[in-house]
Order: structure tokens, then C-alpha cells, then sequence
């Protein structure tokens, strides 16, 4: 998956080489982090008694699903890129925000 992903993107070896991972790593935290305060928002206005680990789960791939994983597709439209890259991107953003709210949810 990983190799298909540096396919789909064509990275180079000089183009890896030259990477700051540690920004990188840093501001997708940060925008990722943005995200999960706004499922955390929304889950503000439901009772204590309606949110669970379940409710977190559904709340988390709804997000991906109807605002990250369209708003990728939007762009990758417009850049002309594959639908392969765009699944792959998708599917971490439902992955990674599908734990966010199970972890809202089970905290909350």
C-alpha cells in the first residue's frame, strides 16, 4: 500500500531525501487535531446518556465520510490525480477519525 501510495504521489528518492518529517508529522497532528475538536463540538450538544463507543464510531466515519473524504475528492478532481490515491487517502481518514470518536465517545 505504502508503495503504491509513493507511486500514485511520484515521489522520488531525491524528493523523500529532502522531507522534513518531523513538520510534516507535527502539522498533520495539528490539522487532524483540528478535526477531532470539532467532532468533540458536536458532540457537545448530546446527552451524556446518548454517546458511547458505538455513537463515537458512527460520528467519527460519518465525519470522513461526508466532509474529509469529499473534500479530497474535490481536489484530487481538480488536480487530475487517480482515484487509487484518493482511496488511499480516504481510508486513513476514516481509519484515524473513526478511533477519534470511538475515543470521544467512550470518554465522554
Amino acid at each position: 500500500m505504502i508503495l503504491s501510495f509513493l507511486v500514485e504521489i511520484g515521489a522520488t528518492d531525491e524528493s523523500l531525501k529532502n522531507a522534513n518529517m518531523v513538520v510534516l508529522y507535527a502539522l498533520s497532528f495539528v490539522l487532524m487535531f483540528v478535526i477531532v475538536i470539532g467532532i468533540a463540538f458536536i458532540f457537545s450538544g448530546y446527552a451524556p446518556e446518548e454517546v458511547s463507543w458505538v455513537s463515537g464510531l458512527c460520528l467519527g466515519t460519518l465525519t470522513a465520510v461526508c466532509f474529509t473524504k469529499t473534500a479530497i475528492g474535490i481536489n484530487y478532481l481538480y488536480q487530475r490525480r487517480s482515484v487509487t490515491l484518493c482511496l488511499i487517502d480516504g481510508f486513513y481518514m476514516f481509519i484515524g477519525l473513526g478511533i477519534a470518536g470511538i475515543i470521544l465517545g467512550t470518554w465522554r
